[in-house]
């Protein structure tokens, strides 16, 4: 994939957009009812007997990280599928709103605006510049009959 692909493709905002969804549901999900609490201290009291096993499972641990390891990378592209998805609709459903049509509608008029308001500070600014140079002409010419005319008047002073 190209940079400018890379740089431009939604799918990576899709999939954090996703996956910010997945952990709102997740937090959701995750209150304890009262039976899951009265199920936790019931593992609580039979804690003692289940630490006597821990030297076991300790010896069979490096084979479980590293399955679990390789099955999570093999699960990975599918979640950030599944996360891309997810964040799909739910980007779609952002984009159907009314407030989000109505603030696409007001940044179109409000980008009009600001175009006709450009070409009108344009415009006027050529007129000014004409008429400021017009003025300088004119004052110039004045400028010139003025003093055509003080020399005319002084040599005729002078005779």
């Amino acid at each position: 994939m190209a940079i400018k692909e890379q740089i431009t493709s939604p799918t990576p905002l899709f999939a954090v957009v996703g996956a910010g969804d997945a952990v709102v549901a997740k937090v959701r999900a995750t209150i304890p009812s009262a039976n899951e609490v009265e199920g936790f201290v019931g593992d609580v009291k039979g804690l003692p007997e289940q630490l006597k096993t821990v030297p076991e499972q300790l010896k069979v641990l490096p084979e479980k990280a590293q399955a679990a390891a390789l099955e999570a990378l093999k699960g990975l592209e599918s979640t950030y599928s599944d996360l891309v998805v997810r964040g799909e609709s739910l980007v779609g459903r952002i984009r159907a709103q009314r407030a989000t049509v109505d603030l696409e509608e007001s940044a179109k008029a409000t980008e009009t605006k600001v175009k006709a308001a450009t070409t009108t500070a344009k415009k006027s600014a050529k007129s000014t510049k004409s008429a400021a140079k017009g003025a300088t002409t004119s004052a110039r010419k004045t400028a010139t009959a003025a003093k055509k005319a003080t020399t005319a008047a002084a040599d005729k002073v002078g005779n």
